[in-house]
């Protein structure tokens, strides 16, 4: 309505203005009749073309006007924005891949905030341990024994320490690495014997005893990292498996892979454990938990992917747990 009345008081004008020009004999009267409509259609022109402007402007740009808003917000931190851009299927599938973004950033954002934490936790235990028996130390009337106890315990938690430190420093050189380039050959049967042999100890304490399938299989890898997967999965066994236990471990080569499977016969986990055993700083059983650190699976799963492999787990509360790593035998790769 407000145009109509525009367009109308407009032309009105015009035709004023077309008369006192005629009359004022500065034009005549063919050029009067045609210069109005001319001007009148001009100026329509004009305002249909703003207009027109105008609701493209909103059609086209109001979309990027709020993916630049939401971007700017994800900018300062925000990762809880999302976009809901429907107008089409291009645009529906920007706003899709931009929320599926959204939510991957607010992912890690949750998980580093919950590995500095733990890492500070991890951290902090240690140190206030060897602080406090530090102190008790100090007691001149302390005797042996006692004095013995603290050592050991001051000792104990700067291993941990050190190995903390360690394994954080290993697991972030491998989360940047994206290309091993040190292959070697690397007999998997001798190299799990002597990673049993290393853990003597601990499993002879235990008076655990081993079950041993091992194909005698080669294949080109990194032999220090794969080192670290089986001192870890093997220690893992032994850590959780109860006295007078076996740990059943099989090596066996298949036309497409490698597998290797251990198995113990220990306190197991359950699903919802299961889960999560491959995050940082997880421990899947605080109750029975022996001075690990969260780490080692995590470290070992990521050797394992850099070696193109994969690594699958298997629990039961109260029958124990089953680690079955698997290595694609390429064509490096070789049995003899």
């Amino acid at each position: 309505m407000t145009v109509f009345l525009v367009l109308c008081a407009t032309l009105t004008v015009l035709t004023i203005i077309a008369n006192l020009l005629h009359y004022a004999g500065l034009i005549d009267l063919k050029v009067r009749t045609l210069l109005i409509p001319l001007i009148f259609l001009a100026i329509i022109s004009l305002i249909v073309g703003t207009i027109a402007s105008f609701f493209i402007s909103s059609l086209f740009l109001d979309p990027f006007r709020k993916l630049n808003d939401a971007m700017d917000k994800m900018a300062q931190g925000n990762y809880n924005v999302r976009l809901d851009l429907n107008q089409n299927e291009e645009l529906k599938q920007i706003s899709d891949n931009f929320n599926r973004m959204a939510k991957e950033l607010s992912s890690t954002e949750i998980l580093r905030s919950d590995f500095i934490n733990s890492f500070s936790h991890e951290f902090k235990t240690p140190l206030l341990s060897i602080k406090g028996f530090a102190s008790l130390l100090q007691k001149k009337d302390l005797d042996e024994v006692k004095r013995e106890e603290y050592l050991k315990i001051i000792i104990d938690e700067s291993n941990h320490l050190s190995e903390l430190s360690t394994n954080v420093l290993n697991l972030t050189k491998l989360e940047n690495t994206e290309i091993l380039t040190r292959y070697e050959d690397v007999q998997l049967d001798e190299q799990i014997r002597k990673c049993i042999l290393t853990l003597q100890p601990k499993w002879e304490e235990k008076q655990i005893e081993f079950d041993l399938d091992l194909s005698e299989i080669h294949i080109q890898a990194d032999a220090s990292l794969l080192k670290q997967v089986w001192l870890n999965l093997l220690d893992n066994a032994i850590k959780y498996s109860y006295d007078h236990s076996t740990i059943h471990i099989m090596l066996i080569k298949t036309p497409e892979n490698i597998s290797c499977i251990i198995k113990d016969e220990g306190i197991g986990m359950t699903q919802d454990q299961l889960k999560h055993i491959f995050n940082k700083f997880y421990q899947a059983d605080q109750s029975h938990f022996e001075g690990g650190h969260g780490l080692g699976l995590s470290v070992v799963k990521r050797i394992i992917e850099l070696h193109h492999g994969a690594i699958h787990a298997e629990s039961e509360l109260e029958k124990g747990s089953c680690f079955t790593v698997i290595l694609p035998d390429s064509k490096n790769s070789f049995s003899k």
